[in-house]
């Protein structure tokens, strides 16, 4: 898997999410509308078998036509025009991230205060196998360790374990917590299964904690997430809880259900689990989805959600109401533009509170002529408005050496699209290298391992409703984009 991971990034959009929301692209032979941003995060969770991010680093790539690909030497910070912080870049020659120096501006003398730096070290695959934090210790004017993230892979490049440590200065140790060891994986790059262990202190080892399996259809849906937790008095793994799902013929989910193992009596009980159905358009575009969702209820809490597009099957605004008592009233109301390319430029979220629509978050983009990202606001109620700039050097529009754009972006296919829990991709011209997937504001969800085939299934469940852009890398350092919709 190439885990090339780049940049820190201190702005978090909190957009509101839907239950489900679909939108199916509508393919452009004359023009392409790829997204100018790569962004890749340094920092992020184990979910199941997907990197998530959490908010803390990225990467940007354009590869538009027009040949430019730019990496930022530096993001500004400022609230209310008043700034605040810096990331400094530096790359190695193929363009991953070397070291990510966080800074804030000192208003009394004016000058950078040193905060926390990154720095990466990769294998000769290119696989990421330790990321080093540390922060500025101001009394003695050096960096100190704070923690550390180790990652092992295996003979196909597929991760194989994943351990985040933390710096015990008093004793200058790394000091162990947990472990995600064994992951296994399908031909088309689905986890299977893998173990979580936690560091116990008194007999130096690993406990077993929990183990996570997972089982798809014949698309590579979701049918059941199992959790099985470690039972140390007979050493065995015993069903613990799973998520049981459901889809349509267009690979929509329709149904989800969380189950708790009851071993008293070996049967699954019934936590919260909810019901769909959705109406598309002749084009295949989702415009009502009506939602249910019982939460230790009788009764289910019930949404419906209305979409409207654009000619371009972007999504121009989703509303939704819910049913309060006998009467559906008004619950939630977004609203998008977009650029000719199809960036996203603007986004607007509101709550009907008192019988009238209340902003509570509003977002802008804007772009340069060869689609980077030049700056992004975001405002929240009453909070300050936030704004990121981003510089790239002089030279952004030359192409680093050995990276080029997918001549032929029909050669790319993604199916189904639209997708619920899980979408394959498909290259036929070469090898997939490496698989990125970003949502409209530019920022990296998901970073998955790589089977070095053509061909290779992805889990998008844990992905909020939306329009995302999906990346490929392939061996012959070739990048190509696409655009999907999870439902």
């Amino acid at each position: 898997m190439e885990t090339k991971l780049k940049h820190w990034i201190v702005f978090l959009f909190c957009i509101s999410t839907v239950q489900s929301i679909a939108q199916k692209p509508i393919e452009q032979s004359q023009k392409k509308r790829n997204k100018s941003i790569f962004d890749v995060f340094l920092n992020y969770e184990i979910d199941n078998h997907s990197f998530i991010k959490s908010n803390k680093f990225e990467t940007f790539k354009n590869v538009r036509d027009t040949g430019c690909l730019c990496l930022p030497d530096s993001i500004y910070i400022s609230y209310d025009s008043i700034l605040y912080g810096v990331q400094r870049f530096t790359y190695n020659s193929d363009g991953s991230i070397n070291n990510v120096l966080n800074q804030t501006w000192n208003t009394n003398n004016l000058t950078w205060i040193n905060n926390t730096l990154y720095t990466l070290t990769y294998d000769g695959n290119g696989n990421m196998v330790n990321l080093l934090r540390k922060v500025w210790n101001n009394a003695s004017s050096i960096w100190v360790n704070s923690s550390q993230e180790n990652y092992t892979y295996d003979a196909s490049g597929s991760m194989a374990s994943f351990l985040p440590q933390n710096w015990d200065n008093n004793n200058s140790l790394w000091v162990n917590s947990q472990q995600y060891i064994d992951y296994t994986w399908n031909a088309y790059g689905n986890n299977l299964s893998h173990i979580n262990q936690f560091w116990n202190n008194s007999s130096l080892s690993w406990i077993n904690k929990y183990k996570y399996i997972n089982t798809f259809d014949n698309n590579e849906n979701p049918l059941i997430k199992l959790t099985q937790k470690w039972v140390d008095s007979t050493s065995t793994w015993e069903n613990y809880k799973q998520d049981v799902y459901t889809w349509d013929s267009l690979g929509t989910n329709i149904s989800s259900a969380e189950q708790w193992w009851w071993p008293d009596s070996a049967i699954w009980v019934y936590g919260f689990h909810s019901t769909q159905t959705n109406i598309y358009n002749a084009d295949g575009l989702l415009i009502n989805m009506f939602y249910n969702y019982w939460g230790g209820t009788l009764n289910p809490t019930q949404y419906e959600y209305t979409f409207t597009y654009d000619a371009n099957g972007n999504l121009l605004n989703l509303m939704s109401v819910r049913l309060n008592g006998s009467i559906w009233v008004n619950n939630s109301n977004n609203t998008f533009t977009y650029d000719t390319f199809g960036n996203e430029i603007s986004a607007l979220y509101q709550s009907w509170v008192i019988n009238a629509w209340q902003n509570y978050q509003y977002t802008t983009h804007s772009y340069d002529s060869c689609g980077n990202l030049l700056t992004s606001s975001n405002q929240q109620a009453t909070n300050p408005v936030e704004l990121n700039q981003y510089f790239y050097p002089l030279s952004c529009n030359n192409a680093p050496q050995g990276i080029k754009s997918i001549n032929n972006t029909n050669e790319l296919k993604i199916f189904p699209n639209p997708a619920n829990e899980n979408i394959i991709i498909e290259d036929n011209q070469s090898i997939i290298r490496s698989i990125l997937i970003y949502n409209t504001l530019g920022e990296l969800m998901l970073q998955l391992p790589s089977k070095n085939i053509s061909q290779q299934g992805i889990d998008i469940s844990m992905l909020n409703s939306g329009v995302y852009f999906i990346h490929l890398l392939s061996h012959d350092g070739s990048v190509g984009v696409k655009k999907f919709v999870k439902n």
